[in-house]
């Protein structure tokens, strides 16, 4: 089984243990302190940009490094050794990179990695590695960093190639990210190429080695040498140079024009860099020629890209896009990386079948209930104010009401749970009235067709009223809505689909007649308020407004709103435990769903059905039968991430039961990273995806694996939740469980204390989570709308 803290805890080491010199930090001409003249073997598709990594037999791991145990040599590069190693203090393992003793360049070096370090520390994004600590050990400059187990995007272009172009892109593009970080922080990164960043086992990419980074405002030129570089001052190091005036920097293969001739950096040498490495990865062969040094030059400098191979199929356009990005004047160059990545998530594709669709739908003569709903009141033309039609539901008064109503709660966790749920609200408020505004702007100037801007008028008002109901259970809140407050509101119904062409001409048409599409639209919105109770916790309210919605479905003969009453009673049954009911409704809305082409309603009921038959129904069998059902429906609907996570939440519970672990934890890990990718509107299914991987861990006897996921899971819920909300108690337990099985009696002891001081201010710490069958809080997975 994988260890937890190569999936949860990443860091910059490139490369699997197994393959060492080829994963190390230092590798690449520009880590030399001398800067010898870069190998370039001629090859014309895969040639050595950088001259193989010397093998140092002589440098056996060390036993300590500072406070830190080493495990295993990983792998060497011109400057430092790396180490995989253990951090007893804070019981994680970690990439530790010391300073080769013999590593050319003295006090040259030994700046650089400082320096290295110095930036990584300034820098803060997931696809960016985080230095821990910075020290000398028998006299050498060591960096402890986050470990990280993958491989790096080199390894990974040339094992299974050809990958696809989509593939490629969704992998770049978070190298792309992290470049756009380092310019934000005012720095150049000037080696990035596919060696120094790595694809980690959980999917999320980590760009490292920053010994050649340097503040925009610095000169190359500016220190001759090292020995007048000011490495002692604050910051100075990052803006001195410490090469030679004219120096030649990076990695020839992948360097820009400017850098060949040994001009100053921008952040479009950067651009470059990351597009030489994109091609690279698209087509199976590098930008430029390489059959020699001088070659290569003259192709870099001129401009003159290669062409592709015929065999290999990219779109026109993206090859477009990498092409602009590898022009030989950077002002030709795209203005930023933040552009660049704009350019390449424009698919054309996309935008032109959603034009298709919409132009067919507009040719259509009957227009339906959602026509009559959307143009009913609202002339053509004018969108004067449409603003306002949120200032009964979220407006400075109502704003008032809601604070006087969390902090009436005498809840210990109410004013910070205000301070968080304003934020959200205020972000969901203003995200709907600027969709709302684009939309009738979009319909008045003949953009977009009748029937699209009817459903997507529809679509709103659903998400308005889910705002409206969240307020109104706020404004009277209790103990258990304050507990569950942040949760509703992160979890309110996305906007984006009622935006999204393609989203709404997919979804199920409105009933023909006037009077039922009326009755249908009034249906949906107390559906969307009783998924609004239910995420706040006041489950039987839910369930009384989805028995009225299914009793209104009937009346009126539209199945699909009957699905979506059956899903919504399905859901709440769950938390109400009822497993008999939540089983026969989830079935119902499975298919009435799939019979009358509501395929979402489908997918979302048969993810909540594994769990009913898996955990409330004792059932793991029965739970894993649903698998390819809903990975199908998955990919036909193009599930959002929520809807993912619940599907890998799920079936992770379901392979747990059946005994398949290892299994199970590559679902659980998979939906932690569903949910972090997604910052704090992934905050509640990330904290418990957490909570499930480490009961998996301690269920096996991985004692300190599992204090490290939950000490990593307490950072979760102190930066999203808040240190005082209910949820922390929830994580101190099993904490304390296992520090008392690993022997630690004197944390566990402080932790437990900790535990009954935040018990006597908030008595039910578990208020969102379900106790599993091994006796360990495992977490509800939560409503998606």
């Amino acid at each position: 089984m994988a260890r937890l803290d190569q999936s949860d805890v990443r860091s910059g080491l490139a490369g699997d243990v197994d393959d060492p010199g080829r994963g190390a930090q230092d590798e690449g001409a520009g880590d030399d302190g001398d800067h010898a003249e870069p190998q370039v073997v001629g090859s014309d598709t895969r040639p050595l940009a950088n001259p193989a990594p010397r093998q140092h037999a002589r440098h056996a791991p060390p036993g300590q490094v500072g406070r830190f145990a080493i495990l295993q040599r990983l792998g060497a590069g011109g400057m430092g050794v790396v180490y995989s190693a253990y951090d007893e203090t804070l019981d994680r393992k970690v990439a530790v990179k010391v300073l080769r003793a013999d590593a050319r360049g003295g006090t040259k070096a030994r700046d650089r990695l400082l320096r290295e370090a110095q930036v990584m520390a300034r820098l803060s994004h997931p696809n960016l590695v985080t230095v821990h600590e910075i020290g000398r050990h028998e006299g050498q400059v060591f960096i402890a960093m986050e470990f990280v187990r993958g491989q790096s995007l080199d390894q990974w272009i040339t094992r299974e190639p050809p990958r696809a172009w989509r593939e490629v892109l969704a992998v770049f593009r978070q190298a792309g990210e992290a470049l756009m970080a380092v310019h934000s922080a005012g720095l150049l990164h000037r080696d990035f190429k596919p060696h120094n960043a790595i694809l980690g086992d959980d999917g999320v990419v980590k760009v490292l080695d920053f010994g050649l980074a340097r503040a925009l405002d610095a000169r190359d030129s500016e220190v001759e040498d090292s020995s007048e570089a000011p490495s002692g001052s604050s910051g100075g190091m990052l803006a001195a140079s410490l090469t030679r005036t004219g120096a030649i920097l990076g990695t020839p293969a992948y360097m820009a024009p400017e850098q060949q001739s040994g001009r100053a950096a921008t952040t479009r040498t950067d651009q470059f860099n990351f597009c030489a490495s994109l091609y690279e990865a698209l087509f199976g062969q590098l930008p430029f020629p390489t059959s020699s040094r001088e070659v290569l030059v003259d192709a870099v400098m001129n401009g003159r890209v290669r062409e592709p191979p015929a065999s290999v199929h990219v779109p026109k356009w993206v090859r477009r896009v990498v092409a602009r990005g590898l022009s030989a004047e950077p002002e030709a160059r795209h203005p930023s990386m933040e552009a660049l990545l704009r350019a390449l998530d424009r698919d054309p594709a996309i935008r032109w079948r959603r034009r298709l669709g919409a132009a067919a739908i507009a040719g259509l003569s009957v227009l339906g209930g959602y026509g009559l709903f959307a143009l009913g009141t609202e002339r053509v033309g004018d969108c004067e104010g449409i603003e306002r039609e949120l200032a009964g539901v979220w407006s400075d008064a109502r704003r008032d009401s809601v604070k006087a109503g969390l902090l009436a709660s005498g809840s210990a966790n109410a004013a910070e749970t205000w301070e968080r749920v304003e934020r959200e609200l205020d972000a969901y408020a203003d995200a709907w009235s600027r969709l709302r505004a684009e939309g009738c702007e979009a319909h008045r100037d003949g953009r977009d067709a009748e029937t699209i801007y009817a459903r997507s008028v529809a679509c709103l008002a659903s998400r308005r009223a889910s705002l409206s109901a969240l307020v109104e259970v706020l404004e009277s809140a209790d103990d258990g809505v304050v507990e569950n407050a942040v949760a509703a509101a992160a979890q309110l119904p996305e906007l984006a689909r009622c935006g999204d062409a393609a989203a709404l001409l997919a979804a199920v048409s409105p009933p023909e007649d006037p009077d039922a599409a009326a009755i249908e639209r009034a249906q949906r919105e107390r559906l969307a308020r009783a998924a609004v109770l239910e995420s706040a916790g006041r489950y039987d309210e839910a369930l009384g407004l989805a028995v009225t919605a299914r009793a209104a479905a009937e009346d009126i003969e539209f199945p699909p709103l009957t699905a979506a009453a059956e899903l919504r009673r399905g859901s709440v049954s769950i938390f109400l435990r009822d497993a008999a009911a939540a089983e026969e409704a989830l079935s119902n809305a499975l298919w009435l769903g799939l019979r009358y082409g509501d395929d979402r309603v489908a997918n979302e009921a048969v993810a909540r059905r594994i769990f009913v038959r898996t955990e409330l129904l004792g059932d793991s069998g029965a739970g894993l039968v649903d698998e390819p059902l809903a990975r199908a429906l998955a990919f036909r609907v193009d599930a959002d991430w929520r809807l993912r996570w619940i599907i890998d939440n799920n079936l992770g519970v379901a392979y747990e039961r059946s005994g398949a672990w290892e299994r199970a934890e590559s679902l659980y890990r998979a939906a932690l990273d569903q949910a972090m990718r997604r910052g704090s509107a992934g905050a509640l299914e990330a904290i418990a995806a957490s909570i499930n991987v480490a009961g998996l861990v301690e269920e096996q006897g991985g004692y300190l694996e599992a204090i490290a996921v939950l000490r990593r899971t307490a950072g979760f819920v102190e930066r999203w939740l808040g240190d005082h909300h209910p949820m922390m108690t929830g994580v101190r337990i099993p904490l304390a469980r296992n520090l008392q099985r690993s022997g630690r009696h004197r944390e566990a002891a402080e932790v437990l204390d900790a535990c009954e001081e935040a018990r006597r201010a908030v008595p039910n710490p578990l208020v969102g989570f379900r106790m599993g069958r091994a006796g360990r809080p495992r977490a509800r997975p939560p409503s998606v709308r």
